[in-house]
């Protein structure tokens, strides 16, 4: 029979006859079973059909089954995603069940998860509860059962689901030494100064304990460290930027050159100590006119990759963006992009798109070639959740600037495309929890708040604050701007209303599925929190503006 196409996967069910005894008699029967079964049961299925006298064979009342240990693939070829929809009740629930209780198990991340289902007549709830918590004792704490590590039943290396297995390493013995066998890590951090790179930082120190060193360039603003300092100082006001730098190596360098400009020495060293990248680091100015060879996001990566393969293989960590689908000309349909995708044949708005594209063909010919590559595809990212403390340079921001037009005009255009805001500390904890995780073998992540906002939407929030803007159609909101002595925002405010739509649908069911799986959740934008960081982030244009009455901080404070 060929199976080669087949989806799903096969399993072998046998029958156990267990006698009621001591906890160490039932595991030294169950080893016995183990010996003894020819290969783990797996022709019994056909032999009872084959037997007529198997009928006499009593209907167990009780079944367990172990799927194995699992890992979350997130390969580029995989054209498998969850979709995000219902997929309707799994079971009948009018059904008779085959057997009064199941216990499905599975391994994922050395944690074992256990699913029961129960027949409601045959089980009292209360008591089922009950054995689950005894169960959950005994196996955390097996200092406190009678069972000798001696007669622990182990899985046999040849099969990895389908048996029952217990694990040493809840033995005193492996306890004892498992922290011997964790090495520390040490990673590379790219753009440490940035918005997104400052949080990374932060998320880094805090989640992991792992060596960071920070590797920036150096600039008219002086000593690297106390400029690392100070942009820490902005966006975490309430911590302390020295004891959160003791854990931070910083080394001046120049990331799109050889040996990242620093001396070979030393770059051999960091090739042969460092065990992952996360490149943060990225030239973001939209409209800066560059041959596509020497443009830094694309060198850089280039760099990184060489370094990835100097000494000893490491993993790298990229941070991109969703803006790389570029735009269709297809005003009819929208294209869909997921996490698989990146050549769909578009085009794009500016240099830096195009730049980030290539860079991300790169490294999709790296993991083709094996490298352990992660890339993380960042939607429009916005303040924190918590402090609504926005970037530095935060003119040079594109929902700022569309945001701040908005308010300078006391008007949001009609046709405005619906967008989403992920807060950037929910960003850079999603990276480090990925980074620091053994579940994912590689691949693209979308990293990208669900909440739509459209026009409506934002003009209720607006409201909601008492803001007076109003929704209007495009000519309107152009002849408005057009009167605003506001020249930088509403010469590039133009250019955001005039730009093409995308025609992109952004597809991240999969991604939020392992994210969530990783305990990141995305926060939903408020109107209490676009309140605070309209009055955290937007000082300038609320004294700057003369066009709102009453003055915006009259409003807000």
């Amino acid at each position: 029979m060929d199976i080669s196409r087949t989806v799903g996967w096969f399993t072998s069910i046998f029958p156990i006859n267990l006698k009621q005894d001591k906890t160490e008699k039932i595991v030294e029967q169950l080893r016995q079973y183990d010996a003894n079964n020819p290969k783990k049961g797996l022709a019994y299925g056909v032999w009872k059909y084959l037997n007529s006298w198997s009928k006499a064979i009593p209907q167990p009342d009780f079944c367990f089954n172990f799927l194995g240990k699992l890992l979350i693939d997130v390969e580029f070829n995989n054209k498998w995603f969850f979709r995000g929809h219902s997929s309707g009740q799994c079971r009948n629930l009018e059904a008779t069940p085959s057997y009064g209780l199941i216990i499905t198990s599975k391994i994922i991340d050395k944690k074992l998860y256990m699913e029961v289902c129960f027949d409601t007549k045959a089980y009292n709830e209360k008591e089922v509860v009950n054995q689950l918590t005894s169960l959950k004792s005994s196996l955390t704490n097996p200092e406190e059962t009678s069972v000798s590590s001696h007669s622990i039943l182990v899985e046999s290396p040849q099969v990895s689901t389908g048996q029952i297995t217990y694990f040493n390493a809840i033995s005193s013995d492996v306890k004892e030494t498992s922290s011997m066998t964790k090495q520390r890590k040490r990673v590379i951090l790219t753009g440490a100064s940035g918005f997104v790179g400052s949080y990374i930082l932060k998320s880094l120190v805090d989640d992991t304990d792992w060596d960071v060193i920070c590797i920036l360039r150096e600039g008219p603003h002086g000593s690297l460290e106390k400029y690392l300092r100070s942009r820490l100082k902005h966006y975490f006001p309430s911590c302390d930027a020295d004891e959160l730098l003791k854990r931070v190596t910083i080394l001046p360098a120049q990331l799109e050159k050889g040996y990242f400009g620093l001396n070979p020495k030393l770059y051999e060293g960091l090739a042969d100590s460092v065990d992952l990248i996360i490149h943060s680091a990225a030239d973001v100015n939209l409209f800066k006119s560059q041959k596509l060879e020497s443009n830094f996001n694309i060198m850089s990566v280039k760099e990184v990759i060489r370094f990835a393969n100097s000494k000893k293989k490491k993993q790298i960590h990229h941070v991109s963006t969703l803006a790389v689908c570029g735009y269709m000309d297809r005003p009819e349909e929208s294209v869909i992009f997921t996490e698989a995708d990146l050549d769909i044949g578009q085009r794009f708005n500016n240099s830096y798109e195009e730049s980030k594209f290539y860079a991300e063909k790169l490294l999709k010919e790296e993991l083709a070639n094996g490298g352990s590559i992660y890339i993380y595809r960042l939607g429009n990212i916005t303040a924190d959740s918590q402090e609504s403390i926005y970037q530095i340079n935060s003119k040079t921001n594109r929902v700022y600037q569309m945001l701040a037009s908005y308010l300078l005009v006391k008007a949001v255009p009609s046709n405005m495309e619906p967008f989403s805001l992920t807060h950037v500390d929910t960003t850079a904890q999603a990276i480090v929890k990925i980074a620091s995780s053994d579940r994912i073998r590689g691949g693209t992540i979308h990293i990208d708040s669900p909440q739509m906002i459209d026009a409506d939407t934002l003009v209720d929030y607006f409201k909601s604050v008492d803001l007076p803007v109003e929704k209007v159609d495009k000519e309107e909101y152009l002849a408005r701007l057009s009167n605003v002595d506001f020249s930088d925002f509403s010469k590039l405010s133009v250019f955001w209303a005039n730009r093409k739509s995308r025609n992109i649908k952004f597809v991240a069911d999969k991604s939020n599925h392992i994210l969530a799986d990783h305990g990141i959740y995305y926060s939903n934008i408020t109107s209490e929190w676009l309140k605070q960081f309209i009055i955290k982030s937007m000082s300038e244009l609320q004294s700057a503006s003369k066009s709102f009455e009453p003055k915006l901080e009259e409003v807000l404070l």
